[in-house]
């Protein structure tokens, strides 16, 4: 009987501190429209909201909010997550054939959901310029949505016979290449809005993920059997070689920034690291879900790899020493199917089946300040060493501003 919550027509709940009289939180994500009824779950720890706008949000006050926030939409898997290129606005796909559009730091829905295609979306990308945000359907179609209108920038891209699973654009912003459920990857222009040159095909089983090498002109692709294959681009006709056969499906494929690596995961619960440059895979295979590996996404300077598993779980990799960072992110309640990161690194959106997205802050600096108050005191040398191993020991035993040396 200490807090309140309030709801308002300008879309936003406030939460209230009746002791002190103080908003506690202001919850801006949602509701793109008057927020009508509010009520506390039994236990204290939900509050669920329901607005003119015909959906109901679940918020979760468990959660240590400081590190992770977690977006609700109601009724929608969430297949696909992505960041436009300067991380300003979040966006996903869902399973209710929508993309939904938030401010990336309100979390406030900056647009009613986009529907224009009539299958499940499978897959969200912004161009590298942000000009288009594309999106990929069951439905065999692929629109390409203009940031600034928010309106289709042309017909659908119509070409595949099938499921249309993985989309990438090229550095360059001239082509967009859709990986589909008929095995075959077309690549499309994005001045004629039309199919450059024929499918590539060869292979005979769907195609789960595609993407560009940087500063370069291959592609690579995971298929449904199990091969990772590389297109070079260059020659006429496009030619492919198989890079590597992982012992099951591949799910998904990513280049490291630099194009120097690349990642595939696999329904075995593996992750293969393969160096572009040596033609040779990095180490074994990584290891840590319990169950098949869904989505990959390198960090911006390319130095942490995150991965989605079926099992629920986020893993960050240390790419040099190819080992889990901490523990495993744990808060979904069903398979992860994508994870994206923020511009600046800091911020990893993971989307899944249990109908969330959760935004973690990934910086060190964010955890140490939260693990700082909870504690209530410094660091011991024992326990620095145990958490912070790659950070020096702060000098005068402070490694926690708010408490005096010694404490």
């Amino acid at each position: 009987g200490r807090t309140f919550a309030s709801a308002s027509y300008d879309n936003t709940i406030i939460v209230w501190d009746l002791e002190t009289r103080t908003a506690l939180e202001k919850l801006q994500a949602g509701h793109t429209g008057p927020v009508t009824s509010v009520a506390f779950g039994p236990d204290g720890k939900s509050l669920v909201s329901g607005g003119v706008d015909f959906n109901v949000s679940v918020w979760d006050f468990a959660r240590d909010r400081s590190i992770a926030r977690i977006l609700k939409p109601q009724s929608r898997r969430i297949n696909s997550v992505t960041f436009n290129p300067t991380g300003s606005i979040l966006a996903a796909g869902t399973s209710a054939n929508s993309i939904l559009l938030w401010d990336a730091d309100t979390l406030q829905p900056i647009a009613p959901p986009l529907t224009f295609q009539f299958g499940s979306i499978t897959h969200v990308t912004f161009s590298w310029d942000g000009r288009f945000l594309a999106s990929a359907s069951t439905d065999a179609t692929i629109v390409l949505w203009n940031v600034d209108t928010l309106q289709p920038a042309a017909p659908p891209l119509i070409g595949h016979s099938g499921a249309v699973n993985n989309l990438s654009f090229n550095p360059p912003g001239t082509l967009l290449a859709s990986g589909g459920a008929d095995a075959t990857i077309i690549l499309w222009n994005l001045d004629t809005f039309q199919a450059d040159g024929p499918p590539l095909g060869g292979y005979t089983s769907p195609v789960n993920s595609v993407a560009f090498q940087p500063n370069s002109n291959s592609l690579a692709a995971g298929y449904d059997d199990g091969v990772v294959v590389l297109w070079d681009l260059v020659a006429r006709p496009p030619a492919s070689r198989v890079l590597m056969r992982p012992a099951a499906s591949v799910n998904s494929v990513a280049f490291s920034p630099d194009g120097k690596i690349l990642a595939a995961a696999a329904s075995d619960g593996t992750i293969t690291l393969w160096d572009m440059a040596a033609d040779q895979m990095l180490g074994q295979p990584l290891t840590g879900h319990a169950g098949s590996v869904k989505t990959l996404a390198f960090s911006p300077d390319g130095k942490i790899l995150a991965s989605g598993g079926f099992d629920g779980n986020v893993i960050l990799w240390d790419v040099a020493t190819r080992q889990s960072i901490g523990q495993p992110l744990r808060d979904h309640e069903g398979g992860v199917f994508t994870v994206a990161f923020r511009a600046d690194g800091l911020i990893l959106a993971s989307g899944s089946v249990d109908n969330t997205i959760i935004l973690w802050n990934i910086d060190p600096q964010a955890w140490l300040a939260r693990t700082c108050q909870r504690v209530g005191r410094n660091f011991t040398r024992g326990e620095w060493a145990q958490y912070f191993e790659d950070q020096p020991y702060p000098s005068e035993d402070l490694t926690c501003p708010q408490w005096p040396a010694g404490n």
